[in-house]
């Protein structure tokens, strides 16, 4: 295990805890062992795949993937990995939910501009002229909203979502499964 693995879990373990396993903020995200709560050993199953002494299943590295960027292990910066950071923040109550919750709970909107009470047509042409290559969306949280079915990437299946949306077909955007 790497160093600033071990400082994080020490810190995480010694320091006050409210409560040392929570009910997942959305959907099953942080909870990685699939045991109902999100708790340490999430964190330390996490800590295990990154560092290559552990394997985890589709639905395990789903649920690990809190930060919605399509893996578990993203470097996070001064060391360690962003998405453990992120459970073991939430399991210590430094934050309340997570980056892909927001993107699970979100009405529609990509430009955020408060001129609709969600998804409208300037959206959609947004995402038309992403996918077709004419300006590219490079906000990270546009982008990650641009991705309605929680894929990798924004692709046209995203603009079906978003038009069925935009015409009342879909009251939502299906992000939660997997």
């Amino acid at each position: 295990m790497r160093p600033h693995a071990l400082a994080v879990l020490f810190a995480l373990t010694f320091c006050s805890l409210p409560a040392l396993a929570l009910e997942p903020p959305c959907c099953s995200l942080g909870d990685v062992n699939g045991d109902g709560s999100v708790s340490l050993t999430d964190v330390g199953k996490i800590l295990g795949y990154c560092n290559n002494s552990q394997a985890l299943t589709a639905e395990e590295a789903f649920n690990a993937d809190v930060d919605g960027d399509g893996t578990p292990c993203t470097p996070a910066p001064g060391g360690g990995w962003f998405d453990a950071m992120l459970i073991g923040s939430y399991v210590g109550s430094s934050i309340s939910t997570f980056p892909r919750c927001g993107d699970l709970n979100w009405n529609g909107d990509l430009e955020f501009n408060n001129e609709s009470a969600g998804y409208d047509y300037e959206d959609l042409v947004l995402l038309r002229r992403h996918i077709l290559n004419i300006e590219f969306i490079t906000d990270p949280l546009t982008l990650s909203n641009a991705d309605a079915s929680d894929g990798v990437t924004v692709t046209t299946y995203d603009i079906v979502l978003f038009q069925k949306l935009y015409f009342g077909i879909e009251d939502g955007v299906p992000s939660c499964e997997f």
